[in-house]
């Protein structure tokens, strides 16, 4: 495909030829197997839409290549947004009205007047597509969507109990396949969290418990306010202060290597173990302020045992048993958590991948 300045080239072909997924190689969404983009004379590589932002290249209105959740300017900013400083190094906003100034510009280079407004969703421009009949037939047969309630159910469950869950419409993959490829980041991503809410929880716990004063009282408040803050909130703040701001870790992403891959899930990983943390660090505290009030310990502590001894042979090992009980509830909440989110974002692709209404 070739096209110059001021010059048009379309693109004609029949439903799922692979236009769109044309357009977002070119526009730097997805990577491209083969071939090569020559720019200006000048072969270049696309990895992402800030660099066919910097070659001038703008993907205006497809609704299939871009996020039809979005509206145009949104779109056309989405990963290279422009922002505007509130406090230096501290806040920072999204600049709305100079990018909506800037998506006007661009739509008025291009003569574009079909969009009356550049805050309407790219949903909403399309006005959907229909399919031809024979592409309708073949996902009739190939879902069973021509069999009463209960044969597409058999269907489904058949191939759920065998191991296959569809094909993915959306994505054109085996769902199956898909859910395997990111198991494996989900239990490190409750493991990560769990290890957390055992050795931050406990710890504090311990030196509140046996160091009342300052300390005690700052544990109680942290971990007040701990519990008290829902994980998309701490998602939230810890996204904005160390990936935004900081940039000391990743916002999105998996990694590449083991140390790269503990680096990406930190923050998930903190903002799933926050609130559970707090309540084991409390449980904790109790626990061992409730041992070392007990008649043995002050015994064997008015007869000059080591505190040292003291606190691990008889303070750490009664407390065991409270503390043992409230970590292994609280370890299940991160995992209760996950496997929420995972729902969700399955729930509507098992559905319509495998012929369930």
């Amino acid at each position: 495909m070739t096209t110059s300045r001021s010059g048009f080239a379309s693109l004609v072909g029949r439903p799922n030829a692979g236009k769109s997924t044309l357009t977002k190689c070119i526009a730097g969404i997805h990577g491209y197997d083969s071939g090569e983009i020559v720019f200006g004379g000048q072969p270049v590589t696309i990895h992402s839409p800030k660099d066919a932002a910097r070659l001038g290249i703008e993907v205006v209105y497809q609704d299939l290549a871009l996020c039809d959740n979005l509206d145009v300017v949104q779109n056309m900013f989405l990963g290279r947004e422009w922002m505007a400083v509130v406090l230096p190094r501290l806040v920072e906003t999204l600049s709305e009205l100079e990018m909506e100034k800037q998506s006007l510009g661009v739509l008025a280079s291009l003569r574009v007047t079909t969009i009356d407004n550049v805050r309407t969703r790219v949903a909403a421009l399309s006005g959907g597509r229909s399919l031809p009949a024979s592409s309708v037939r073949v996902l009739e047969a190939r879902y069973h969507l021509n069999e009463p309630f209960l044969g597409q159910y058999w269907y489904w469950l058949d191939g759920a109990l065998h191991g296959n869950l569809g094909i993915s419409i959306i994505l054109r993959e085996n769902v199956s396949t898909l859910i395997a490829s990111r198991i494996w980041t989900t239990a490190g991503l409750v493991l990560y969290a769990s290890l957390l809410i055992l050795v931050v929880g406990i710890s504090m716990g311990i030196l509140a418990g046996l160091r009342p004063g300052l300390l005690d009282t700052s544990s109680l408040v942290v971990s007040a306010i701990s519990a008290a803050t829902p994980s998309f909130v701490a998602a939230i703040v810890l996204i904005l202060v160390f990936a935004v701001q900081l940039r000391w870790f990743p916002a999105f992403g998996n990694g590449t290597n083991f140390l790269d891959n503990v680096r990406h899930v930190t923050l998930p990983a903190v903002a799933l173990a926050v609130s559970s943390l707090a309540i084991v660090a409390r449980v904790t505290r109790a626990a061992i302020r409730e041992e070392g009030t007990r008649e043995h310990v002050q015994t064997a502590l008015s007869r000059g045992i080591p505190p040292r001894q003291l606190i691990r042979r008889h303070i750490l090992r009664n407390a065991a048993i409270p503390i043992s009980c409230s970590t292994s509830g609280a370890t299940a909440v991160p995992a209760a958590r996950t496997a929420a989110t995972m729902r969700s974002s399955f729930a509507g692709m098992l559905s319509r991948n495998s012929g369930l209404p």
